[in-house]
């Protein structure tokens, strides 16, 4: 069974997963491999490479290439997913002048683009209407 990890093809063999590419094991690994989509590597801190440390969030994926699966999860708990997280990834790398760095701009189109945005989790949802009242 075929699935992707970080961009690439990977697949389940002998009881793990491994890179369709390299038949090498995911375990341990994907630190030293550049991001499957666009190529750049992990932050030193470990943030995606194209989108580096962002201001007031906990955790933040690009989605390698599939627009459905990026992600932002902010300091106060609001959660964004598919293009909104991107929208906001964007938006927050300008504030921080993350943009003026071109070797940390992903350039590649997404392989997998939204039509509408994904619904947000509920939960999220409901978290955000009661901070508001």
């Amino acid at each position: 069974m075929k699935s992707k990890y970080r961009g690439y093809e990977i697949e389940f063999i002998n009881g793990e997963y491994c890179f369709c590419d390299t038949g090498l094991s995911t375990v341990g690994i994907i630190q030293y491999k550049p991001c499957g989509h666009c190529d750049l590597m992990n932050t030193d801190e470990g943030h995606d490479g194209c989108i580096g440390t962002l201001i007031g969030v906990k955790n933040a994926c690009c989605g390698h290439g599939e627009e459905r699966m990026a992600y932002v999860q902010f300091l106060d708990g609001v959660e964004l997913r598919g293009d909104e997280a991107l929208s906001a990834i964007k938006r927050n790398r300008a504030a921080s002048g993350g943009e003026s760095d071109p070797k940390r701009e992903c350039t590649k189109p997404m392989l997998y683009p939204l039509t509408t945005p994904p619904p947000r989790h509920p939960r999220t949802t409901a978290r955000a209407k009661e901070r508001k009242s």
